[in-house]
């Protein structure tokens, strides 16, 4: 009888630990999982934390930097870049912060600083101006293109001393072709100051427009020599028929510069009336602040003289290139009535005139791109001693 009741109840306290032990057991699984799974998580964050900061230091090496805080042939110290995890995650919060809430201060004023960089990243770089070579070579194009004597040594003088022994049609193209455009190029192609620059293109022009004036017919150089005498008697109470000086066009030129820097100043300073209180007392330090110098205001004003030596004036370039066209079609016309009126030796006479016509206009467009050739050769010989030696290495 007892070891049926203890059989009993031995029975009975199987069935309950049965009952009780898989409810913990499950329960410790559970848990190891979700150590297991918060431990993997873990790791796979700082791995990519890891990976981000080896990327940005990567991206930012010393030569980098270097090369970004190069100005004016001067190099800048390297700046401290945290690759904390803490950095990053800030900036990521700031950056959702500024998408969820965008702020017009803070990209009014990010646009004031990349406006900043970009103007120093296109300000160019100076040549030095104690390089014998460029100096030399610069004196010996001057010589030849931007004096008088020098045009009349190179492409010749007047074989008409009485009359001229150009029409204005190929005047006005000689001009065109002699004028400074090669020079022009050289601050877009090249580093070059245009301050250096300008003084030659302005005296290359002037010594064109003379030269050209030497070779045209009488009257059309009297004609132009009153049209610009009258000008500048206009302008500055002088009969001047050789134009405006260097002076003179140095004045006109700055003058607009800096009237341009003031319109943009006074539309800043209206842009920023219409914002509210809260951003005036912000924008303080930046209300009068372009991001314009001296220098700049000096190199825009030689880069306006620089364009204004290879501009011509559009109306008297139609007046007198016209002249030819219409001479051409006059010409054909007339052809065309005498090969219905005259006989077959007409015929061939005027044939073989319009051809002596055709290969004069040949010869005059060879000679005119000879000279502009030549004068593009000689512009590049400056530059020869920097593109062989690389001097910008």
């Amino acid at each position: 009888m007892y070891t049926t009741i203890s059989n009993n109840n031995n029975h009975s306290m199987r069935t309950k630990i049965n009952k009780v032990l898989p409810v913990p057991i499950f329960r410790r699984s559970f848990v190891l999982c979700l150590l297991l799974l918060f431990s993997i998580s873990s790791a796979t964050d700082s791995f990519q934390q890891q990976r981000v900061s080896s990327r940005r230091s990567t991206s930012t090496t010393p030569s980098s930097i270097a090369a970004v805080g190069v100005y004016s042939g001067a190099i800048t110290e390297q700046p401290y870049i945290s690759s904390s995890p803490t950095d990053t995650t800030d900036s990521r919060r700031r950056s959702l912060w500024n998408i969820l809430v965008p702020n017009r201060k803070h990209k009014r004023l990010e646009h004031i600083r990349n406006r900043r960089l970009q103007r120093k990243r296109r300000r160019r770089k100076a040549l030095p101006l104690d390089n014998e070579e460029y100096q030399r070579r610069k004196a010996e194009w001057a010589t030849r293109y931007a004096t008088l004597d020098g045009l009349r040594e190179t492409f010749g003088s007047n074989q008409n001393k009485f009359f001229g022994d150009l029409d204005i049609p190929t005047t006005r193209k000689l001009y065109k072709s002699l004028l400074p455009t090669a020079v022009c190029e050289l601050v877009l192609d090249v580093d070059v100051r245009p301050e250096e620059l300008a003084p030659l293109a302005f005296e290359a022009r002037k010594a064109a427009k003379l030269y050209a004036r030497e070779r045209c017919h009488v009257p059309a150089r009297w004609l132009a020599n009153f049209y610009d005498g009258y000008r500048q008697y206009k302008k500055y109470g002088r009969f001047q028929i050789e134009g405006m000086s260097y002076d003179q066009v140095w004045d006109k030129y700055y003058q607009r510069s800096t009237l341009e820097r003031n319109t943009r100043k006074q539309k800043k300073s209206n842009t920023r009336t219409q914002h509210n209180d809260d951003d005036e007392d912000e924008d303080d330090e930046y209300e009068y602040d372009d991001g314009w110098t001296e220098q700049d205001i000096v190199a825009q004003t030689c880069m306006k003289i620089l364009e204004s030596s290879c501009r011509t004036n559009p109306l008297i370039d139609q007046l007198t290139l016209r002249k030819r066209g219409r001479r051409k079609q006059n010409n054909k016309r007339n052809g065309k009535r005498r090969k219905r009126i005259s006989s077959i030796k007409i015929h061939m006479n005027d044939n073989s005139d319009e051809e002596c016509d055709l290969m004069d206009d040949d010869e005059e467009r060879e000679n005119l791109e000879k000279i502009a050739s030549t004068l593009e050769e000689d512009v590049r010989k400056l530059l020869d001693p920097y593109n062989s030696n690389n001097y910008y290495q």
